[in-house]
């Protein structure tokens, strides 16, 4: 069979195809470059706030994190393969698990559609983070995928995870500690006979923990659950009611589970399983699913041993959007913070009983921001029960109630303009200023509400200070009216011996100190009371008399001991 001879093209049209094929090759290619960078400037991730890098929490930082290079040598497919097998078996994550970041949306749209033939099986996504969770099938096939797409990725790491603290021992908890019980409000500074009753109309507070049962705390209807895929109910597990009894403590209406902001709307997203136990990866979705559902607060009465670049992303894309995120510091009386409490833009908060006293079991550390009730408070509890509740879990949601209030009592201000409010009025306790124990000092939410009454006079006595290698002990005194003071007496007996001194001018908001010298011939074994108590200028009432005195126990000067 003969082929049928070309038809014959005259070379001008040869030419004139030729010319027009190219322009639309051209054009092709620039349009789909610029549909990429559009796709890209469409999807990049939030900047984040700028602020200092968030300080490592316990154990240094991110734990098992592969940094992806834009290229590798040739002889890395071992090396790689090592370090991503031991990301997927590290003990405190959970096992044949990987998280990755990739650099943009599209990036990793691309490896979940491609994930089968790439060896792991995607569990969930969170675009917004361009952020994967999956599991490992084969890690031959994982580590060449990621090599071969090395361009697209950014970090892998395990999948680590994150408990709600254990409860503080009852011995720390109770027993040296001042119970708050029902008289919350009156220990965060709010006067008897205030109507709270509006306290956080119009604000969301979200609580990421186990389930927020439905509690006739929560009416008019102002509970809702968001299902992120752990369901909506709790399970059987010992703590079953600890998201009930911390969201109570932030938005609780009715008699024995009242909280703060009783107004507020209650976003229950649960994170963990019925034994109390998630992971970071959906702590960052529920972090992000939160900002997206409206929440202007978010509360974490959860932590870990150390930070994790997932919820650092989490963390950026809340704050750049101008949500607030509430931690709980930890229970284990450690001098370092739980994990995300430690990130400085997350408001950590330890726990004081309800004179004021840091409670023994509270974390300390240097990123501590303020302290609130955690010893004993009533509040809801599994199945309509009310129940005490005690710990840094219990602190956390009263600082996230006293932002919503604020936040509805002044039309317009922003969750982080409230916290700025509150830092500044916070109570302040044991060294002057930020320190370990206190961070900026206690909640004291009645002077933040009470911050423009130009008129008000309060002086308080905030801490005796005992310095052994001195033998003096430091008397510290704040001004939390709203004018400066000129001339305010503090009357001070120790040992049989009494003064007076004077302090010529503390304005608003500021401390001052004076020092006591304890009498050389004092015996190191014997009790002496040291007692202090500040007097107003003439013409001067002040609106909290009750913290003008303090009465200190000196039970051993000779080691440095001082018991209130």
């Amino acid at each position: 069979m003969s082929k049928r001879p070309p038809s014959p093209i005259p070379p001008l049209l040869i030419a004139i195809a030729f010319v027009v094929a190219m322009v639309v090759f051209w054009m092709r290619r620039d349009h789909g470059e610029g549909a990429a960078a559009n796709d890209a400037a469409q999807t990049a991730r939030p900047a984040p706030l700028p602020a200092v890098p968030p300080a490592p929490a316990a154990g240094g930082g991110e734990e098992g994190i592969l940094k992806m290079d834009t290229e590798f040598p040739a002889g890395a497919v071992p090396e790689v393969r090592e370090r991503v097998g031991k990301i997927i078996s590290q003990r405190d994550a959970r096992p044949g698990e990987i998280i990755v970041i990739f650099r943009t949306a599209r990036a990793m749209r691309e490896f979940v559609a491609r994930a089968p033939s790439a060896g792991a099986y995607v569990i969930a996504s969170v675009e917004q983070l361009f952020a994967v969770r999956a599991r490992c099938l084969s890690l031959d096939a994982l580590t060449g995928d990621m090599l071969k797409n090395a361009r697209d990725l950014e970090l892998v790491g395990g999948n680590h995870l994150v408990g709600i603290p254990e409860p503080p021992p009852a011995d720390r908890a109770d027993r040296a500690h001042h119970a708050v019980g029902g008289a919350l409000l009156a220990a965060i500074g709010v006067n008897a006979g205030t109507d709270n009753s509006a306290w956080g109309r119009g604000v969301t507070i979200a609580v990421l923990d186990n389930a927020v049962m439905p509690d006739a705390t929560f009416a008019p209807d102002r509970l809702r659950i968001l299902d992120i895929g752990w369901g909506a109910a709790p399970g059987e597990g010992a703590r079953r009611g600890h998201g009930t009894s911390v969201a109570a403590l932030a938005a609780g209406s009715a008699p024995g589970a009242r909280g703060v902001a009783p107004m507020a709307r209650v976003l229950g997203i649960r994170v963990v399983d019925e034994e109390g136990v998630g992971d970071i990866f959906t702590i960052a979705k529920g972090i992000v699913d939160a900002v997206d559902e409206g929440a202007s607060i978010i509360n974490i009465s959860l932590g870990r041993r150390a930070g994790d670049i997932v919820t650092r992303r989490a963390i950026d894309y809340a704050t750049a959007r101008g949500a607030v995120l509430v931690a709980a510091a930890g229970n284990e009386q450690s001098t370092e913070l739980s994990w995300p409490a430690a990130d400085p833009r997350v408001i950590s908060v330890g726990a004081v009983d309800a004179s004021g006293v840091v409670a023994r079991f509270s974390n300390s550390g240097p990123q501590l921001q303020i302290t609130a009730p955690g010893v004993a408070i009533d509040s809801a509890d599994a199945d309509g029960g009310r129940a005490p509740f005690s710990g840094t879990s219990a602190s956390a949601p009263i600082v996230a109630g006293a932002l919503a209030a604020l936040m509805s009592e002044t039309p317009g201000l922003t969750a982080s303009q409230a916290w700025e409010i509150l830092r500044a009025h916070a109570s302040d306790a044991g060294e002057p200023g930020h320190d370990p124990d206190y961070g900026h000092g206690v909640l004291n939410l009645g002077w933040a509400m009470a911050r423009s009454d130009t008129a008000r006079a309060d002086m308080a006595v905030t801490a005796h200070l005992y310095d052994r290698a001195r033998g003096t002990v430091t008397v510290v005194v704040q001004n939390r009216g709203g004018f400066g003071i000129a001339g305010a007496a503090l009357d001070i007996e120790l040992d049989g011996a009494s003064s007076t001194h004077v302090f010529p001018w503390i304005e608003p908001g500021a401390v001052a100190t004076t020092a006591i010298q304890t009498p050389s011939g004092m015996p190191g074994d014997v009790p002496a009371i040291l007692r202090t108590s500040l007097r107003l200028p003439a013409g001067l009432v002040d609106s909290v008399p009750e913290n003008n005195h303090r009465s200190t126990g000196i039970v051993t000067l000779a080691h440095g001991q001082l018991e209130e």
